[in-house]
């Protein structure tokens, strides 16, 4: 179990969470909270997250905030490039089929917090899925590649083979149900270049460090990177 405070509350909590576990009965229990807005979320492998407001008073006890959990379903396929080679720890995304309200000039939906990552196979397993209707895709259209080690740029594709997600296959999720064989191929590394240089002040026209520098383009086949300039006010991209 996590508590997160909730919305613009004044709550600050160590490392921004608390966590616990059930015992063997299935109990849990977080105590020492100050009065305030709550976000409480199951956090168990293979079952559908789910969250919980809870708001409680100064001496105040919240009980009966139980939870039914869920088997999720799984999505499992295999990320290769066009030779055939596996990508390793290559991100795996996954799209809620229909766009929102909201996203009107969109073709696929929201993307989802759960997500897989190839393993030395090109493999990816996507666990714990709410039953639904999704599309699964790999690659990047845009935004910062944080999270991985060795910057590789794929143009994003989406199962089975497709850049234009209104094209991609639906994938059904139920309790319990698991898909596999969601492959996907991707074609070579997008042609990419380095920009480096030295970010000064205006006033002192000395180096500034901890500056966000970025770029952007508006060709699809770009990816956005940003980078903070060193102590030296350098930077490269």
């Amino acid at each position: 179990m996590v508590l997160y405070g909730d919305g613009d509350s004044a709550i600050r909590l160590p490392n921004g969470e608390l966590k616990t576990s059930t015992d063997a009965s299935g109990v849990y229990r977080l105590t020492g909270l100050p009065a305030g807005s709550y976000r409480v979320m199951t956090m168990t492998p293979a079952f559908v997250e789910v969250r919980r407001k809870v708001t409680i008073g100064d001496g105040q006890t919240a009980a009966g905030i139980d939870f039914e959990l869920v088997k999720g379903g799984v999505i499992t396929g295999r990320i290769t490039d066009a030779d055939g080679h596996p990508l390793i720890e290559e991100r795996v995304y996954l799209f809620d089929a229909e766009p929102a309200s909201n996203q009107t000039a969109e073709k696929v939906g929201n993307v989802r917090l759960q997500n897989g990552q190839t393993d030395d196979r090109g493999i990816y397993r996507i666990l714990g899925v709410a039953p639904g209707r999704y599309k699964v895709a790999v690659g990047n259209d845009g935004g910062n590649l944080w999270w991985r080690s060795v910057a590789r740029r794929y143009r994003r594709v989406f199962f089975p083979g497709v850049i234009d997600p209104a094209r991609a296959t639906v994938i059904e999720v139920s309790e319990g149900s698991e898909t596999s064989h969601v492959d996907i191929t991707v074609d070579g590394p997008i042609h990419t270049f380095a920009a480096s240089g030295v970010v000064l002040d205006e006033q002192t026209n000395k180096p500034a460090p901890n500056m966000q520098c970025w770029v952007s383009e508006q060709r699809k086949e770009f990816i956005p990177l940003e980078v903070i300039s060193n102590s030296q006010g350098q930077f490269q991209i």
